[in-house]
């Protein structure tokens, strides 16, 4: 790598007012969720499918609109609570994602967990109040 690349990269990531840990999860949950995504597809013969790759513009989606709030947040000196939001709503996201690929391929995930999840795909969620 040379100079003007590390020095572009190292002024680019002073410019991020989150929190580091949050956005460092979610990369690598998105690694994970395309990597599960990826042997998934691959159990079903359907490697290179239309939706593996709105997966992946969704993901870039992600990144362009937490540059945005970023923006955001540095404008209006919010010290990370806003865009810690956004990155938190992200990581939900991706969990939920991970969590299907592996139920599709067969892997066994709590039933808690499962049973939520598929709750949430049918429509079929309860609010607290309607749970007590």
């Amino acid at each position: 790598m040379d100079y003007l690349t590390l020095s572009t990269v190292h002024g680019a990531s002073l410019f991020y007012s989150g929190n580091w840990l949050l956005i460092n999860a979610l990369i690598l949950l998105m690694i994970t969720d395309v990597i599960t995504g990826l042997l998934k597809a691959f159990c079903k013969g359907q490697l290179w499918s239309k939706s593996a790759l709105n997966g992946y513009m969704r993901k870039i989606g992600y990144l362009c609109v937490i540059l945005a709030g970023n923006l955001i947040d540095v404008i209006f000196q919010m010290h990370g609570m806003f865009i810690n939001s956004f990155v938190l709503f992200y990581i939900v996201g991706e969990l939920t994602s991970v969590l299907e690929n592996a139920i599709a391929m067969g892997i066994p995930v709590p039933k808690q967990l499962s049973d939520k999840l598929m709750m949430y795909n049918k429509g079929d969620v309860k609010h607290d109040e309607d749970t007590h």
